[in-house]
């Protein structure tokens, strides 16, 4: 498997830091950050991002076999948001389209899940599209120092294609009583089911709670054993590691002893923006990546759950398209 495109869509304002936030700036990386207004939502920059690599790409949608939405700031619960993409979209409806809910760790989880689509025998379609991003601004409380100032909102859309180009993948992740990283108030009982009847009378309270000391052992920790275990070092052209927090990745990078002039990141440019940072990071480093052949990319998320996930994948040379 490999990506043959990778689009990205941004909303329309952006919040640059100034001096009052110079010390913020220093430990985590983040200067400046776009911003969703109320009209701008998952399913909007979706749209724009994955339209954009039809536009570009000499593919079309009766090619596509699955359509794989990941978002953890979904335009609404239930139905599929996939459906209503796919429709836009006019991808076949007998295809596979379904919602994922994963943070951080998205992208390798999503791509393995690709990966096997495009491998079954049930599949007789050469591409996949993925749809990828949060919209992490309307959930964070802007008197809260610890989150709003760091989250940014993206989507991002990608095309990949059935190929003999290997695909690696690892995962790994523990539960906790008390989330490191979390949505308070959305509506859930005590069982974990979601509670219908009381989204809207809440929703006002809904916002995100993060631990960053705990979310910071478990990277320096966790993360670096479960990537030193798996030996890869070596094994990939670049990495572009979930972008959370500067301090955090600089301390890790150097930990395992990875080549930082490899290092594909986009924090100061886009801030956090959850799921889809790490192609936020690989388009916003086209001017790093050595495209005269296919390169292998490291791609490995970690964050909310407690989980880690790395996939090496192969990036077509023509892949990577502006951001919109």
């Amino acid at each position: 498997m490999k990506i043959i495109g990778i689009s990205a869509a941004l909303p329309e304002n952006h919040i640059t830091h100034g001096s009052e936030k110079r010390k913020f700036t220093r430990l985590t990386g983040v200067h400046t950050r776009y911003i969703c207004n109320d009209d701008e939502t998952f399913y909007s920059l979706g749209i724009k991002a994955a339209k954009n690599l039809f536009n570009k790409l000499p593919i079309t949608p009766s090619e596509v076999g699955f359509c794989i939405c990941n978002s953890q700031t979904n335009d609404r619960f239930y139905p599929n948001i996939a459906f209503r993409f796919s429709e836009e979209l006019k991808l076949e409806r007998n295809i596979a389209a379904f919602d994922m809910h994963l943070g951080c760790s998205a992208l390798p989880n999503v791509l393995n899940v690709s990966s096997a689509l495009l491998e079954s025998k049930s599949n007789h379609k050469p591409y996949g599209l993925i749809i990828i991003g949060d919209t992490l601004s309307k959930q964070a409380l802007k008197d809260d120092e610890s989150t709003y100032p760091l989250f940014g909102d993206a989507v991002t859309a990608i095309i990949v294609e059935n190929s003999e180009e290997p695909f690696k993948f690892a995962n790994y992740w523990r539960d906790e009583d008390n989330p490191s990283i979390c949505v308070n108030a959305l509506g859930y009982d005590k069982g974990g089911s979601l509670n219908v009847n009381q989204v809207n009378k809440i929703a006002a309270s809904n916002h995100t709670i993060m631990k960053g000391d705990k979310v910071f052992e478990f990277v320096t920790k966790e993360v670096f054993e479960f990537l030193s275990q798996e030996n890869i070092k070596g094994t990939f052209d670049y990495f572009a590691f979930h972008q959370g927090n500067k301090f955090m990745n600089d301390l890790l990078i150097n930990k395992l002893d990875y080549d930082k002039q490899k290092s594909l990141e986009s924090i100061h440019l886009f801030g956090n923006t959850s799921c889809a940072s790490i192609c936020m990071s690989i388009l916003g480093s086209q001017d790093k990546i050595d495209l005269e052949g296919n390169v292998k990319v490291l791609t490995c998320g970690f964050g909310i759950g407690l989980n880690a996930a790395y996939s090496i994948i192969t990036l077509d040379k023509h892949a990577l398209l502006e951001i919109i």
